[in-house]
């Protein structure tokens, strides 16, 4: 067994066993629903050009967040934190003592706590590595926010931080809904969670990616309560979706020093396997939250995939086109808004695609509750 443990309460141990027979690897199949959601969005600033995301200290104290907690915490934190008690307060779910250690946290991030990994090395470059910042430095970490919401919440159960490009959002959703299946909670808060520095702005930007006729930067955070059906009967919860299928994809072949690697193969499949687990057809899906950027590569090749899947009746909502490129978030939203649109009745069932650099994707089947 292998353990470690880091700031927030955060553990984790590895077991090791040489004969696989010692090992249970089944993922019994259960039906889960989305129960609540939390969103906070950016609104577009004319100075920057980018989508910003606005935060005050009298909206975190009407959630009861004290002013020397909310010091604490960086900005990154600070968008996570209030999505998930968004996400909490709208499924309804009163953390206790007695349902604290059943219910679990997944966060996705692109970029991380790049403010304050900035500002950290800055410090050490300009002062030299004995000054560096004891008080930042924990908030350099990936997992600092994860940790923080759970303090903040009381919330003991499973608790990761997946960072693994613009796909991460959606990718924790898969990862919430796989906890559930393997037993390990009742109830996940599924995140998506990324800041819009200077420093994003002129990465991208010198990548190619961001910046006139390219993609427009944003940033934010969305939870997604998702929730086994014997919790959720039990607590009575509204239910916006049921989540059919789920799948996260790769393609390892091609050049991996293309920041804009794609793969159809890889698409396509990730697609197909929901379809598969949902025991639907092509035919039978309505509707797409998708990954389109401004990017044309990005943006052409996304349709011409689902065009050879779907045909020409399939309906593709893109909700960068409005909130910006916020990596891990608008990965999270489009998951959020298609559940949103099922819930109100304008699709019976509909699939939420994430892309991610170096041919990376996920993707969710949702239908009706």
């Amino acid at each position: 067994m292998s353990n470690s443990f880091a700031f927030g309460g955060n553990n984790a141990s590895i077991v090791f066993a040489k004969d696989p027979n010692l090992l249970n690897l089944t993922c019994p199949k259960q039906d889960l629903y989305v129960t609540g959601v939390g969103i906070v969005g950016g609104e577009f600033d004319e100075a920057s050009k980018t989508y910003v995301a606005k935060l005050d200290t009298d909206t975190f104290k009407s959630y009861g967040v004290k002013s020397a907690f909310l010091r604490k915490l960086d900005r990154l934190s600070q968008l996570q934190l209030l999505s998930g008690l968004r996400a909490l307060e709208d499924a309804g779910v009163t953390v206790t003592p007695e349902n604290e250690g059943i219910i679990g946290i997944c966060i996705g991030t692109n970029d991380g706590p790049m403010t304050e990994i900035a500002n950290f090395q800055k410090g050490i470059i300009r002062d030299g590595i004995d000054k560096g910042s004891a008080f930042a430095f924990p908030n350099t970490v990936y997992n600092a926010a994860g940790g923080y919401l759970s303090i903040a919440t009381g919330i003991k159960g499973y608790n990761v931080t997946i960072a693994n490009g613009f796909q991460s959002g959606l990718q924790s959703v898969c990862a919430a809904a796989g906890a559930i299946m393997f037993g390990y909670e009742s109830i996940m808060l599924a995140s998506g969670t990324d800041e819009c520095t200077d420093i994003d702005e002129e990465i991208y930007s010198d990548l190619g990616m961001a910046g006139e006729g390219k993609m427009t930067l944003g940033e934010g955070s969305v939870t997604c309560v998702i929730e086994k059906d014997s919790s959720a009967t039990e607590r009575g919860a509204k239910r916006y979706a049921k989540i059919a299928g789920f799948s996260s994809t790769r393609d390892t072949s091609g050049d991996r020093s293309d920041n804009l690697r794609l793969s159809e193969a890889a698409l396509t499949k990730a697609i197909l396997n929901v379809l598969e687990e949902g025991g639907m057809k092509a035919s039978d899906v309505k509707c797409i939250y998708g990954f389109g950027n401004g990017i044309a590569e990005i943006d052409n090749f996304e349709m011409d995939v689902y065009k050879k899947i779907f045909g020409d009746g399939i309906e593709v909502k893109l909700v960068k086109k409005d909130f910006g490129e916020a990596r891990a978030a608008s990965s999270s939203l489009q998951f959020a808004m298609l559940a949103k649109d099922i819930s109100d009745g304008k699709f019976e069932s509909g699939i939420a695609v994430s892309y991610g650099t170096s041919a990376l994707y996920s993707a969710v089947l949702l239908t009706k509750a």
